[in-house]
């Protein structure tokens, strides 16, 4: 009776032993898991922060480019001002030399005029000539006036 007590005690440890090998059989397995799992995640976020980098420097080129972008129509802007500015100057200039053509007409017109009476052997013009050739003068500095007006203002 006592050996078989023995025996079943003896069974009872050897089901112990097997079943704390089958616990550990089982927690190194799942260990194993573990790491892999560990393993698998740590690879997941190295390919995601290389995504990030990636993303980022996709983010600041195209920051780059609306850089640029903004730069080049400031450009654009400041250019078109600069041209609004040099056509203005251009328009009171051809004002100026429209006004001084139109004088420069009206007193060759009378000079020709004076230098035809003097050829015709007239030594004094008569008043009407001369009259004409004040008004032609008198009109020519209005103009002159008037252009002058416009382009101080």
């Amino acid at each position: 009776e006592e050996i078989e007590a023995l025996k079943e005690a003896q069974l009872e440890e050897s089901k112990k032993v097997n079943n704390i090998k089958k616990q550990l059989n089982k927690t190194a397995t799942d260990g194993l898991d573990h790491e892999m799992a560990l393993s698998e995640a740590h690879t997941m976020i190295m390919q995601r922060d290389e995504s990030l980098r990636e993303a980022d420097k996709t983010v600041e080129e195209q920051d780059n480019k609306i850089h640029n972008l903004e730069a080049f129509v400031q450009a654009l802007k400041d250019e078109s001002v600069e041209r609004e500015v040099a056509y203005d100057e251009l328009k009171e200039k051809a004002k100026k030399m429209g006004a001084a053509l139109v004088q420069v007409g009206a007193e060759r017109a009378l000079t020709e005029e004076l230098l035809e009476l003097e050829r015709s052997g007239e030594k004094s013009p008569t008043p009407e000539p001369m009259a004409e050739a004040a008004a032609q003068v008198k009109a020519v500095a209005a103009v002159k006036n008037i252009a002058k007006k416009k382009t101080f203002k």
